[in-house]
């Protein structure tokens, strides 16, 4: 696929895009790498996001909430929270009030892993903005929420009450 040599980053040896799937790439191996040090290897880099709203909802959270929140489809979060379940880090709930709505709970092996899962996301985090000013990492977020923006302006990249 030839690029528009007028776009934005085109200019540049590494486009934009790829940069961003390099960094996407690393910091998954970053993940992978940490997580199995620890011993913890029934997990993926994908189960990350249910796990994050999971501890931020206090535990449980409606499937469909899950889905909206990590921004995947409904199918997606049932594969991925069934893998949590098998695991042990969470268990399915039916709603008492409505039959056909579904929770996800943590477990006591999911709340173990909180932890370790903050401590090696906080890590990342210093990791990936090592050298960089406040004001060059609160401009790269900016930058990445718009781009992410643009490419589906119906979808906000996060919900400002959170």
């Amino acid at each position: 696929m030839e690029t528009d040599k007028n776009s934005p980053g085109a200019a540049h040896p590494r486009p934009a895009l790829y940069l961003a799937e390099l960094v996407r790439a690393r910091m998954h191996s970053y993940l992978e790498k940490k997580f199995a040090e620890a011993g913890v290897t029934d997990l993926s880099v994908s189960h990350g996001s249910i796990l994050f709203w999971l501890y931020r909802s206090g535990g449980a959270e409606n499937m469909l909430r899950i889905a909206e929140k990590i921004q995947r489809d409904k199918s997606t979060v049932t594969y991925l929270t069934r893998k949590l379940v098998e695991a042990g880090y969470a268990r399915r709930r039916q709603c008492t009030v409505d039959r056909r709505s579904v929770f996800i709970e943590l477990t006591e092996k999911g709340w173990r892993f909180q932890e370790l899962f903050e401590r090696v996301n906080k890590e990342l985090t210093e990791t990936a903005y090592k050298n960089f000013s406040d004001e060059e990492a609160h401009t790269l977020r900016q930058l990445l929420e718009k781009m992410a923006s643009n490419l589906d302006e119906n979808r906000p990249v996060y919900d400002k009450e959170e």
